[in-house]
């Protein structure tokens, strides 16, 4: 007796949009969504003050939001640190001078 195909046996889902979302809230999503991420690689500086390791991003996706697969199945993931806003040094103006 041959054995049905594996789109039979498993039930297919739409592949959520993560790009652009937090770490956390795209494991939970794609949780929600019956799919696991797997992390592919990471973009930023961890030594530099321009960007925010604490927080991470959705950089890139594979497969991209909206295709169809089997639920379990896994979304790549290329994470990025946050890049920081610029600030300015405590106790100067926006004109660059020195608060009274």
């Amino acid at each position: 007796m041959p054995h049905p195909a594996a789109s039979d046996s498993v039930p297919m889902v739409v592949v959520p949009k993560l790009v652009g979302r937090r770490q956390d809230d795209a494991h939970r999503i794609a949780a929600r969504s019956g799919l696991r991420l797997r992390w592919t690689g990471f973009v930023g500086k961890l030594g530099n003050g321009r960007y925010n390791i604490g927080c991470v991003k959705i950089l890139r996706q594979s497969p991209v939001a909206g295709e169809r697969r089997p639920r379990g199945a896994q979304i790549a993931v290329i994470e990025a640190a946050c890049r920081t806003p610029n600030q300015r040094p405590h106790g100067v103006t926006p004109g660059g001078q020195p608060e009274a």
